[in-house]
This record gives structure tokens, C-alpha cells and sequence, in this order.
């Protein structure tokens, strides 16, 4: 967590034989992810490496930083997220041993052949992998970059993964889900009074949970703000 001692203050730097220090580059590519898809306002959930394919398959992209080794478990389940349809964002390395460190190459089968390079500060290569894509960054990206900002960004972009209730600056939202139900966290980051719009699919009632106030619209949903004011509304359909 921020705020911690990090791998980086506490693991042993040396590469042990691989190309990277895995126990301390592990945490900076999902550190570097979750920026990215911050920025990008894209709402994701955390996983491990016990996440099955039910859990992966309620996801519309799953991204992954990889190494040289990956437990074989692991390898499986993206397998078949990938030969399902899925998407796996992956990097810097296709694994190629499983946690014995025997040999498990069951991702580098989908890797033979690119079929499109990315437009952006890293090397990233797209594969066709059954019914679905893998996506490989070749090289490690460092959270709070712009290489690691842009490289996420020309991702979501290619895949066309939107963001979810996007709203127009300066003011700025996060998104939580839980079951079916979604909140929308709106903030006011000025001393002047704002009114964005956050952008909805249909007929959409946000419900402040703090105030008791209704907005509603379609498409986009304006909503008044205070300096500085924080709001938590609940998304509905009207």
C-alpha cells in the first residue's frame, strides 16, 4: 500500500538470474497500472494469483504484469480467459516456468507472431490468442511517469475500453462498484462554484447519499458543486 514500506525498502535488489529483480518489479508494473488506469478513469478490481477463470471471466480486460516465471494455476486460467474472448494486458516477460521453476510455457504459445504495434513511449505488441487478444509490454514502467501514463493510455485506448461516468474538468470522480450497485464519487477541486456533466449511458438519476439531492438526465447530467465540495451519488436507471 502507499504510504508503506514498499518492496523496493525491503526485498533484496538482485536479479537472482532473471532479466529483472522480479520481488521489487512485480509491485512497480502494478503500481504503473493502476495509475494508468486511474488516469484513464477506468474502474478495475484488484485480483491475485488464485483469481479463476469465473473471476476473470466477469472482466472485460484483465492486466497482469508478468515475468519470467508465473504459477502454473495462473497461466491456465488466462489461457482460457484468452481463448474465451478476454483480454490480457501482460509485461514485461511471457512466462516460460511455473512456480518450481519447471518449465510452463502455456502463454508464449500465443505469442509467436504480432499482428499490431502499439503507437507509444514502450514497445507493446498485440497477439491474437484464441477467441481474444494478449497484449505485451516489453519493457518495465514506473508509476507516476508519463512513459507509464501513456503507454495505459495508448492501451485502453487501442482496446477501446471507455471510461465509466467520465466527467468534464476541472472537476474529477471515481467510480465504486459493489454487486449492482455503483457510486459515483464527484469532487470540486477549485475555490469557484462548478456545474459538470458526467456522462451516462440512458435515463440516469444520480442520488446524493450525503445531501439528498436528485440529478437527473440523459447522456450527460449536470451537477451543481461548492468549492471544494465532495459528493457520493448513487447511479439509477430513471
Amino acid at each position: 500500500m502507499d504510504g508503506f514500506l514498499g518492496p523496493e525498502a525491503l526485498c533484496d535488489e538482485r536479479t537472482l538470474g532473471f532479466a529483472f529483480p522480479t520481488q521489487i518489479a512485480h509491485d512497480r508494473m502494478r503500481r504503473a497500472f493502476r495509475d494508468g488506469l486511474d488516469t484513464a478513469g477506468v474502474p478495475y478490481r484488484w485480483g491475485d494469483s488464485e483469481s479463476g477463470l469465473e473471476f476473470l471471466r466477469r472482466h472485460e480486460a484483465v492486466f497482469c504484469p508478468s515475468f519470467e516465471f508465473m504459477e502454473e494455476s495462473l497461466q491456465r486460467a488466462l489461457a482460457e480467459y484468452l481463448q474465451l474472448g478476454g483480454i490480457v494486458v501482460m509485461g514485461p516477460e511471457v512466462p516460460t516456468r511455473g512456480e518450481t521453476m519447471r518449465e510452463s510455457a502455456i502463454l508464449d504459445d500465443f505469442t509467436a507472431r504480432p499482428v499490431h504495434k502499439l503507437d507509444g513511449p514502450v514497445d507493446t505488441l498485440v497477439f491474437n490468442a484464441g477467441a481474444g487478444r494478449l497484449v505485451l509490454l516489453t519493457d518495465i514502467i514506473d508509476p507516476g511517469t508519463d512513459t507509464a501514463q501513456e503507454s495505459v493510455a495508448a492501451i485502453v485506448s487501442f482496446l477501446r475500453i471507455a471510461p465509466l461516468f467520465p466527467v468534464t474538468a476541472p472537476c474529477d470522480r471515481s467510480v465504486f462498484r459493489y454487486g449492482d450497485r455503483t457510486l459515483v464519487f464527484l469532487a470540486n477541486p477549485t475555490d469557484n462554484d462548478q456545474r459538470p456533466r458526467v456522462t451516462v449511458g440512458g435515463a440516469t438519476r444520480l442520488f446524493d447519499w450525503w445531501t439528498g439531492e436528485e440529478f437527473v438526465g440523459t447522456g450527460q447530467v449536470p451537477v451543481a458543486m461548492r468549492p471544494w465540495q465532495v459528493r457520493a451519488m448513487e447511479v439509477a436507471p430513471c
